[in-house]
């Protein structure tokens, strides 16, 4: 629910760097959220989505 996010390497604040997820729900590459450890950054909606595929 509140993944560790990367340090923003231009202002080197902590936890800032957000990942861009696709505003299509078919688009968005689940593989890579799931071994990037980012689900927690996506919508409910988004993850059911996930759920019924």
């Amino acid at each position: 629910m509140h993944p560790i996010l990367p340090k923003c390497v231009h202002c080197n604040q902590k936890n800032s760097v957000k990942p861009v997820i696709a505003k299509k729900k078919k688009s968005i590459n689940w593989l890579f959220m799931l071994m990037g450890q980012m689900l927690g950054c996506c919508t409910l909606k988004q993850l059911r989505y996930s759920i019924i595929m």
